[in-house]
């Protein structure tokens, strides 16, 4: 098992439509390439079972797509804050919840949510990590308290994963695997229960769900 940074950075930088990301594609799939090349090599390369796969998707970022949130919150209002792109905890001070949420909620182009309102599969709701309010941008936008707007170029990621362009990819082969199947969407989480069956070993408890991915098995 091995782990590639890229094509993470570049996206971030120059954004997922552009031509430095498609150059880094390029050259990791040359890479790949030369990999599989020499696997079909070994010996035992029949009863090899290969999954190449990625944590999250990329959505583009652009300085006419940004949500500064410090016109509507008084900083005295809160207990603390903490910033990111595209997601911003908030834990407003005692008694202030309502009131920033109420100040929050109209805004276009993002989500504030409360503690047990969140969406299921944000897995958010009773997390001791996370603040009173969870400011979540639309797709593609960006969220900020005081900065420039020019700062938010290139690309980035955890938006609401049901958004398609958060979507990972996941390829794999192997004797227990169909052949010119295309599987249904599934989350990430369920891979693991894939290996441990491929590996025939018992999975530790877990959050991903063997029925979503074994479809893809052979009968």
């Amino acid at each position: 098992m091995w782990y590639l940074p890229e094509p993470d950075g570049v996206g971030h930088q120059y954004g997922p439509q552009s031509q430095e990301l498609h150059d880094m594609v390029q050259k990791l799939d040359h890479f790949l390439g030369t990999f599989l090349d020499r696997l079909e090599k070994l010996p035992h390369y029949p009863n090899i079972h290969l999954i190449v796969t990625s944590d999250h998707g990329m959505g583009a970022t652009s300085s006419d797509r940004y949500v500064d949130l410090k016109p509507y919150i008084k900083k005295k209002n809160l207990e603390y804050m903490i910033p990111g792109n595209p997601v911003v905890f908030i834990q407003p001070k005692k008694n202030k919840v309502n009131k920033i949420y109420n100040k929050l909620k109209d805004i276009a182009h993002i989500q504030v949510t409360k503690n047990l309102e969140r969406p299921e599969h944000w897995h958010y709701n009773n997390v001791e990590r996370a603040a009173d309010l969870v400011v979540v941008a639309d797709s593609s936008w960006s969220i900020g308290w005081d900065t420039l707007p020019t700062a938010w170029h290139g690309g980035t990621h955890g938006y609401d994963p049901i958004n398609s362009d958060m979507h990972a990819i996941f390829y794999a082969m192997g004797p227990a695997l169909k052949k010119a199947y295309v599987h249904p969407t599934f989350e990430n989480v369920d891979i693991y229960n894939l290996i441990a069956h491929l590996l025939n070993i018992k999975p530790a408890p877990n959050d991903g769900n063997f029925e979503r991915v074994k479809g893809m098995l052979r009968e």
